[in-house]
């Protein structure tokens, strides 16, 4: 894995074995940052963090992600990321609370099971911090006849999921207007 400047010239780069990385797609990868020196990129059952004031970069495996793949990385607060955990020997899907803490001890927890599973492929989302909802939009694939599942997980006090007003399409490239 390798983080490259705006020039494409390499910053730095680090290693992550075939056998540390699970599911078929682990070419599918997320990132997030706090805002500041910190990116963090999921990548399967990894998360990567790269600190661009030290020049530095370690790699962890996320325990916890024996089937599947981690996507929806949203930067939650200090040390602390939410994403979505696409379980397939469960078929479906939770948004997980992943704590960066200690970078060599990665922790994960379930916040919520969606009930449904994300197509990890095609999907949107975005987290507001000051009112702490995490927002979701994908393609059905359960065959329910929605077009698209687009949804709001409130997450002050206890997790509740929201469905939003129903559209035809999901909706890509959320973003959060401030």
């Amino acid at each position: 894995f390798s983080v490259l400047d705006s020039s494409y010239a390499l910053v730095n780069s680090i290693t992550i074995p075939s056998g540390n990385i699970s599911g078929n797609y682990s070419w599918n990868f997320t990132s997030a940052t706090d805002g500041g020196s910190l990116i963090y990129f999921a990548i399967g059952n990894n998360i990567i963090t790269y600190n661009r004031s030290t020049n530095t970069i370690v790699a962890s495996v996320i325990p916890g992600v024996s089937s599947g793949t981690i996507i929806g990385l949203e930067f939650k607060g200090t040390n602390k990321l939410y994403a979505l955990h696409e379980d397939w020997s469960a078929a479906s899907t939770d948004l997980v609370e992943i704590d960066v803490t200690n970078p060599l001890a990665v922790t994960k927890a379930s916040v919520i099971s969606l009930g449904f599973q994300v197509n990890y492929e095609f999907f949107s989302t975005t987290y507001n911090e000051c009112n702490q909802k995490f927002y979701l939009s994908t393609p059905d694939t359960s065959g329910s006849n929605l077009p698209a599942r687009n949804i709001r997980i409130d997450l002050a006090g206890t997790p509740t999921i929201v469905p939003l007003t129903p559209v035809n399409v999901w909706i890509t490239g959320l973003a959060l207007k401030r």
